[in-house]
């Protein structure tokens, strides 16, 4: 709910084999305010913008590439078939998300000042 108006979001819990280690989402990136920011602003609103997050709860899956499989695997199964760009906006300071979105193929677009000392980086990807 955003402003008493149902949006969706499109949610999976993420398996290997029959263990759980993992939680992806995804929806319109502009049906969601940010932090201390209005993503309008640095992205135009024509576009059929759709924003994933990603969480691995299993430490045994960490380090070990799953991550990156798993999102260049919803781009393309289902991401990809509802929008023509997907963002992700990490804190700056999360090295390790960073670096797997970028292997994952997230491009840097621009560093969204958040808080006085922190920043988030807006990463994208096309269809």
């Amino acid at each position: 709910m955003v402003n008493g108006v149902k949006k969706p979001i499109q949610a999976m819990l993420v398996y290997d084999e029959k263990v759980p280690f993992g939680y992806i989402q995804l929806y319109n990136a502009f049906d969601v305010p940010r932090d201390n920011y209005n993503l309008k602003q640095y992205v135009a609103p024509e576009n059929i913008l759709g924003s994933i997050d990603l969480f691995i709860g299993n430490l045994e899956f960490f380090s070990k590439g799953y991550s990156i499989l798993l999102i260049q695997q919803f781009l393309k199964d289902i991401a990809f078939k509802k929008f023509n760009k997907i963002m992700v906006a990490p804190d700056s300071a999360n090295k390790r998300a960073v670096k797997c979105y970028g292997r994952a193929g997230f491009k840097k677009v621009i560093y969204i000042q958040t808080d006085e000392m922190r920043y988030n980086i807006l990463m994208m990807i096309e269809c």
